[in-house]
């Protein structure tokens, strides 16, 4: 399978991975959760995903810094993954596009676009929560203890299968069901973090707290998610003035599968055929079509922070 060649540019002095994909009209940049831009192509659980939209788009795919092919800094934050953003738009030439996050890389996206909205074009967030750690206005997160657990648990396990299908359980159980995407899901986490970039990647997690970001968001957005996700996600949403919810059914929260590629896609086309439509509110079987007047569709609950060990949907 061949690999989209990989480049790099530099934010802060810091080295960031990215790959440039398809020639379509519009540009979205994607920055994926835990991954690497090799694995992410040699799997048919992600590549279809990525070559769905790169018929469509031009595709920029890049690793966050701390993970992956860029460099692996320690205590990285929000704010410097938000540099990383910008960098790439700047190496490819590209003066506004959609940016496409997925989980705590949605939060980052979401920074992004309220901070350099003249920089983004539209913004589509998967599965995306406001914090991680429990509050009494926010119940959908893990508390503080739980999080410390968990990270002391992943330094210390990282890499190993058990704590790996436990991860990919929760991400999608077809994934641990089909042994040869499993040992690809294996390799891929290995190969996107040592075990102390594990740790600080769910260290990011724990410390975000983008609620009081989102409502100052103007550009059109689009958030979407699985069923059981539906309470962190949809209070970003709830609290975006310029948002689509959209939910999607199924049990994988990772967004690697058609319905999610093709939703995504309508909501980029919005952007050259249509004007943007108004808020949906109840369930989605099928893609949206963002070309006319939305069907109202609405949005199990699932916390804040994707991987976390003893940090599961409730």
């Amino acid at each position: 399978m061949d690999v989209p060649d990989v480049h790099y540019t530099r934010a802060g002095g810091v080295a960031i991975a990215y790959q440039v994909v398809g020639d379509g009209p519009s540009d979205v940049v994607y920055a994926p959760h835990l991954a690497n831009l090799w694995s992410l192509w040699t799997g048919d659980y992600y590549a279809p995903f990525l070559r769905r939209l790169a018929e469509e788009v031009r595709l920029i795919v890049f690793n966050p810094r701390g993970t992956g092919l860029s460099d692996r800094p320690r205590n990285v934050t929000l704010e410097a993954r938000m540099d990383d953003i910008k960098a790439i738009l700047d190496a490819v030439g590209i003066d506004r596009a959609t940016l496409f996050g997925v989980a705590e890389s949605a939060n980052v996206c979401a920074l992004f676009a309220a901070t350099y909205p003249e920089r983004c074009e539209r913004l589509a967030l998967w599965s995306p929560y406001a914090r991680s750690v429990r509050s009494d206005a926010y119940p959908y997160g893990a508390t503080q203890e739980d999080w410390v657990a968990s990270i002391r648990d992943t330094r210390e396990r990282w890499g190993d299968r058990d704590l790996l299908s436990e991860w990919a359980g929760f991400l999608d159980p077809a994934l641990v069901e089909d042994a040869q995407r499993f040992e690809h899901f294996v390799w891929m986490h290995r190969l996107s973090a040592s075990p102390a970039a594990a740790a600080d990647f769910l260290r990011m997690q724990m410390d975000t707290d983008v609620s009081d970001v989102l409502g100052s968001i103007r550009v059109p957005t689009l958030v979407f998610y699985r069923t059981r996700s539906r309470e962190p996600a949809a209070y970003v949403g709830e609290r975006i003035p310029t948002a689509e919810v959209v939910e999607l059914g199924g049990l994988a929260v990772g967004p690697y599968s058609f319905d999610v590629a093709d939703t995504l896609l309508d909501f980029v086309r919005a952007g050259r055929f249509a004007p943007f439509p108004r808020r949906c509110s109840r369930l989605c079987s099928s893609p949206i079509s963002w070309a006319r007047r939305s069907v109202p569709r609405r949005s199990e609950t699932a916390p804040g922070g994707m991987f976390s060990r003893g940090i599961t949907p409730t």
